[in-house]
């Protein structure tokens, strides 16, 4: 029963991508190069919640 309703959910996706205009293939707008303020984010994002877990700690 599982295996028939997963296989039909599968077809609607299917048929819904289609009509949206999937072709099969992948477009990207632009490559993705990290950047130094990338970086610079990253470091804060990582950094508050090890603070908050090591002073709770």
């Amino acid at each position: 029963m599982l295996l028939g309703k997963a296989f039909q959910l599968s077809s609607e996706v299917h048929l819904a991508m289609v009509s949206r205009g999937y072709r099969g293939d992948i477009y990207l707008l632009h490559s993705f190069h990290t950047r130094r303020r990338d970086w610079c984010a990253l470091l804060p994002a990582l950094c508050v919640p090890l603070l908050i877990l090591w002073k709770h700690a």
